[in-house]
């Protein structure tokens, strides 16, 4: 079975990702990083961007390494870190996700859905 076209998308933005100031997203965003990547929480999951090819990947359990992150989650960080508007930050605070009970599936209070990560906790996702 073949790439799916989601895959396919996922993989031709990585590289769009390079084209981007990384000390400005570090620096705007508070992001943990080190040479090879940066460190970022999303919807309370672990993941890390490689900063040479773009690639996002997922903190599995028991620090048993890393996935490819899907389209969903990668092309969200990208967004975010390449084309979030002026002003935008992160809060620590968690946000209302505007979807009403019944219209849609809507976050747990208290959970944050982007922050920053923690290389030291990079084998537990949630910690």
């Amino acid at each position: 079975m073949g790439k799916s076209n989601y895959d396919a998308m996922r993989d031709a933005m990585e590289p769009e990702f390079l084209k981007y100031d990384q000390d400005r997203m570090i620096n705007r965003f508070g992001l943990t990083h080190d040479r090879e990547y940066l460190y970022i929480r999303f919807v309370g999951m672990k993941y890390r961007v490689n900063r040479f090819s773009g690639k996002v990947e997922a903190c599995l359990r028991a620090e048993e390494g890393y996935v490819h992150a899907d389209y969903n989650v990668s092309m969200t960080i990208f967004d975010v870190l390449c084309r979030a508007k002026s002003g935008c930050c992160l809060s620590g605070r968690p946000a209302a996700s505007g979807m009403d009970e019944g219209r849609g599936v809507c976050p747990g209070a208290g959970l944050i859905l982007f922050g920053r990560g923690d290389p030291a906790d990079a084998g537990r996702p949630g910690a």
